[in-house]
């Protein structure tokens, strides 16, 4: 289950409330795999996609690929600061992955 670091929370939902009263939400995307590591981009998303997964956690929304989903969802979000910039810092944890092989239990391919 997706875990975000209540001041995080908070500070999202005020603005989803301010950016997008009427839908939409908080788009998380993915790319890269478990061998390589994946990387996850956040952004604020007006309008759904038909191949999105929707997740509304106590109001928030949450847009994803539905076939990513099972990859974002072990993630957590908290507050993080990187060259003196605060931000959100997303932490996925280690797939069990044979990189050697190639064969990742957490890669896109088995996550659709």
């Amino acid at each position: 289950m997706l875990v975000i670091d209540t001041l995080v929370f908070e500070r999202l939902l005020q603005l989803q409330r301010q950016l997008l009263p009427d839908g939409g939400g908080l788009r998380l995307t993915l790319a890269g795999d478990a061998c390589s590591g994946f990387r996850v981009g956040l952004h604020w998303s007006v309008h759904w996609q038909p191949e999105d997964h929707i997740e509304v956690l106590n109001g928030l929304r949450l847009l994803a690929n539905a076939r990513h989903w099972p990859v974002l969802q072990q993630a957590t979000l908290s507050a993080g600061e990187q060259e003196q910039c605060s931000g959100i810092r997303v932490f996925l944890p280690v797939a069990d992955c044979d990189c050697a092989s190639q064969q990742c239990a957490s890669s896109l391919e088995t996550a659709k």
